[in-house]
């Protein structure tokens, strides 16, 4: 059973999230209503995950994270930030201090959802992985939009140590996340409905276009024929593979050429 801690002195928002985490996974959770309380909490409790708000009492959501990222035992420790938008400033140097991620205020039922869903699946898989240490908040993460879900755990298996894996069965939540989290290596998989492959490599090419703030920020788009299908092209991707084996050694040098 995983111990979550969430630093909040505002109740409502605390409950919010304490309920949406329980209707996720089965765990304990811990409450600090201020920084000096929160850290203590970190350093004295097996503690797997946090939520911290950026503007708690007593030490703010900066001073939290400062205090233990200079502890080697906790600067990998997984963090979500919760913010509002008038404090873009601290959200992107709490960032800088490894976060996972971040929720804006005000708390919407589904983005916030969707977070906190991938915060435990993360979670998870470092909890899974043999030797926790080979993991870094800041590794690569894979969007795999396919109608298979069950068909993957091959690349959960094989990728674990190295990725973030999010599967999706339907392209429009596949975009909400590609816009949201901003994934670095996209699978689309063939025989999808509504949209075709083809369709949302373009789209996904679009977005991160006019979105993109690096020059050095690139997605890799990665086609899969596993069917066979003579009417998909490799046209709008950066590979396009027709077995599994192969798109795993794609997606390991896709990472490699990116770092």
């Amino acid at each position: 059973m995983y111990n979550f801690l969430i630093i909040e002195n505002d109740n409502p928002t605390y409950l919010f999230l304490r309920r949406l985490i329980l209707s996720l996974c089965k765990c304990t959770i811990l409450r600090a209503e201020n920084g000096l309380e929160g850290i203590y909490l970190i350093e004295n409790e097996r503690i797997d995950g946090v939520f911290i708000d950026i503007a708690t009492p007593r030490k703010d959501g900066l001073e939290i994270l400062s205090t233990i990222r200079k502890e080697t035992k906790l600067k990998n420790l997984p963090v979500i930030m919760i913010s509002t938008f008038n404090m873009r400033g601290q959200l992107e140097k709490a960032l800088r201090l490894n976060v996972f991620d971040y929720i804006i205020r005000p708390l919407l039922l589904r983005q916030t959802y969707l977070r906190i869903k991938k915060f435990l699946e993360f979670i998870e898989q470092v909890k899974s992985a043999k030797d926790a240490s080979h993991y870094d908040i800041k590794c690569k993460k894979i969007m795999i939009i396919s109608q298979k879900n069950n068909e993957w755990d091959f690349l959960k298996d094989k990728l674990k140590r190295k990725f973030i894996i999010s599967i999706f069965t339907s392209a429009p939540d596949g975009i909400e996340y590609f816009l949201t989290d901003h994934p670095d290596i996209i699978i689309l998989d063939n025989g999808l409905s509504l949209m075709n492959e083809k369709l949302i490599a373009r789209k996904l090419k679009k977005i991160h276009t006019e979105n993109s703030s690096k020059k050095n920020d690139k997605i890799t788009i990665i086609g899969l024929n596993t069917d066979n299908e003579k009417s998909l092209s490799q046209d709008e991707f950066d590979f396009f593979v027709n077995d599994k084996e192969e798109l795993i050694t794609v997606i390991e040098d896709a990472a490699k050429s990116d770092f």
